[in-house]
């Protein structure tokens, strides 16, 4: 479900505002681009929630020591969140690091073999890394959420 809200949301917007896509939901290029941020996102979603629900197992004593002190449950969860969202969005930033110096992307070089301008390609190029960008934000916090309302109410079953 946090695949389908935060990939479907992003895509819509994005092929809205960024793309100027009239209708957005034309199916030769809203599939693609739902396509492209599915595959993207889903890496950083599951090392979310691997790593959170680890953290939350392990560091659970001092959680509770936390919150046994007085400490609420946002500021006692927050390091360990912290932590698991800058974990999670490394590959997407490196892949933004890299992009367009050394790494050549396909849908840029797919538009460019297509016959469109090459400005047209860079920028449809950016526009989609953007949005996988985007998407993976609001998927890894949308699970790290989920992940400890989950584990608050005693739902998961790691040991």
């Amino acid at each position: 479900m946090i695949l389908f809200i935060s990939n479907v949301t992003i895509a819509v917007l994005g092929s809205i505002f960024a793309l100027r896509q009239v209708p957005f939901w034309e199916p030769s290029k809203f599939i693609p681009i739902l396509g492209m941020l599915l595959g993207k996102s889903m890496n950083s979603i599951a090392m979310t929630t691997r790593q959170c629900l680890d953290n939350i197992n392990i560091y659970g004593p001092i959680l509770e020591t936390r919150l046994a002190f007085g400490a609420t449950r946002y500021e006692a969860i927050k390091p360990f969140a912290t932590e698991v969202i800058r974990l999670s969005m490394l590959p997407v930033i490196m892949q933004l690091s890299v992009m367009g110096m050394i790494n050549i992307p396909g849908t840029m070089v797919g538009l460019i073999l297509a016959g469109k301008p090459m400005t047209d390609a860079v920028i449809y190029q950016q526009c989609i890394i953007f949005m996988v960008t985007a998407s993976s934000g609001l998927g890894v916090i949308m699970a790290v959420v989920v992940s400890v309302a989950a584990r608050r109410k005693g739902r998961t079953h790691r040991k």
